[in-house]
């Protein structure tokens, strides 16, 4: 399996074109990094007005499927494994970052559907293309109905950490960890403090695809006991990096204390908020976020 060595170019330039011909709606209102008090988590806040016109769940007609037909200006690449030909690579046009891409089957495949090892290794070789020491990136993938994805086309998203300074609890909680696959006794990485259940493994340097599927098959068992092991129930946050892979388990889409929903960047502390009300009073009381995470997710039992 191979991906283009100048992809990351032609997003690049892609993402610049596009920017000019207002193919995509982008807006950078205001930013603020916060560290939560009480477990050390880092926030990334950015205030993104322009999100109030993506479509969420439920606004797409049930028979519509926005995914299947991109705009010709935001297409990177038809085939972005040029063997198995099963992603595309399209800007989102609603991007929350610069360069935000996304990869969606070329046949339709339900956003439900588990990860493939085909998919799994082609996001590990995209972001082995992608990154550079000073420019990390990571992939998402929102499963199931209260995971915060908006559209049943099957997509994972390609992402790049806002800053060399955002470091996301997931690698802290693995940095001096070597990289394993779980059993019985050895298991995935929690940080107690964290008020929501999360499942994180460190990963080697080129791991084989066969690695990387025994890995996410092992956490979607632990997270499994959340929707009472039935597989057809699952809603899960899925994010991957170079280093490590997590899932975070989801019960809700939108938190109850504040208008706010999230998807799996949300898990890693990078904070998307369209209301103003709701941005003062975040930064008023950033610890606040914890409680919201809680809501559309499940308590951590690394705290019992």
């Amino acid at each position: 399996m191979s991906v283009a060595s100048n992809v990351k170019q032609l997003i690049e330039d892609k993402y610049t074109e596009a920017r000019k011909s207002n193919s995509l709606i982008f807006n950078d209102v205001e930013t603020v990094s916060k560290i939560n008090s009480h477990n050390g988590m880092m926030y990334w806040i950015r205030f993104a007005p322009s999100l109030i016109s993506k479509p969420e769940r439920g606004d797409t007609p049930a028979d519509h499927d926005p995914l299947a037909k991109h705009e010709p200006h935001l297409l990177v690449l038809s085939n972005l494994d040029p063997q198995e030909k099963e992603f595309k690579l399209v800007l989102n046009k609603f991007p929350i970052m610069p360069n935000h891409t996304l990869l969606i089957t070329n046949k339709f495949k339900h956003q439900n559907s588990p990860l493939t090892p085909n998919d799994l290794f082609t996001c590990n070789r995209l972001l082995s293309q992608m990154d550079r020491p000073n420019d990390k990136h990571f992939i998402i993938y929102n499963s199931g109905p209260n995971s915060g994805s908006s559209q049943n086309h099957k997509h994972l998203q390609l992402l790049q950490f806002p800053t060399t300074d955002f470091i996301p609890f997931q690698d802290i909680l693995t940095k001096d960890t070597p990289p394993f696959i779980p059993t019985k006794s050895l298991q995935p990485l929690q940080n107690k403090f964290v008020s929501f259940a999360h499942f994180v493994i460190p990963l080697p340097s080129n791991p084989t695809q066969d690695h990387l599927m025994t890995c996410y098959i092992a956490l979607l068992q632990y997270i499994s006991p959340f929707f009472n092991n039935d597989m057809t129930q699952l809603s899960y946050n899925f994010i991957l990096t170079q280093n490590w892979m997590c899932l975070v388990p989801r019960s809700n889409i939108r938190a109850k204390s504040l208008p706010i929903g999230f998807n799996s960047i949300g898990y890693m502390g990078l904070v998307m908020i369209k209301e103003k009300q709701t941005l003062i009073d975040i930064k008023q009381n950033p610890n606040l976020i914890d409680t919201l995470l809680l809501e559309c997710g499940f308590p951590n039992k690394a705290k019992l």
